[in-house]
């Protein structure tokens, strides 16, 4: 059984991931500048951000976000109202992955074919 928790204009959504603090998924537009938040049994999204877009990946840590962004060439952190160049020229970095316990960003490039990991502070 599928069910459909929305529909609308998300710019080609790609990443997605849960931000426990503010219990709501944050969404990544590839084709547009904005990351959307959703909640559960809300019937639309809203934008929460505007940036550099072509977001492909989206991982929450604490109070911060770090995006992939395929128009960028790069990992933004998202944070204070900020959005900060942090790793820069990537190839193609896709949907990324995060290691919590010892602050790693997980890379993967689907151009080069690629898993690139990262220490962030």
């Amino acid at each position: 059984m599928v069910t459909l928790a929305f529909e609308g204009n998300l710019e080609a959504p790609s990443g997605i991931a849960w931000d426990g603090a503010k219990q709501q998924f944050l969404i990544a537009s590839l084709q547009g500048t904005h990351i959307y938040a959703w909640r559960p049994g809300q019937k639309t999204a809203e934008s929460v951000w505007t940036g550099v877009g072509g977001y492909d990946g989206i991982v929450v840590e604490g109070a911060r976000w770090f995006v992939s962004s395929l128009d960028g060439r790069a990992v933004y952190e998202i944070a204070d109202g900020h959005e900060t160049k942090v790793i820069a020229g990537l190839t193609t970095p896709a949907t990324i992955g995060f290691d919590g316990a010892r602050k790693r960003l997980l890379i993967p490039s689907f151009e080069a074919n690629t898993l690139q990991i990262w220490t962030v502070k």
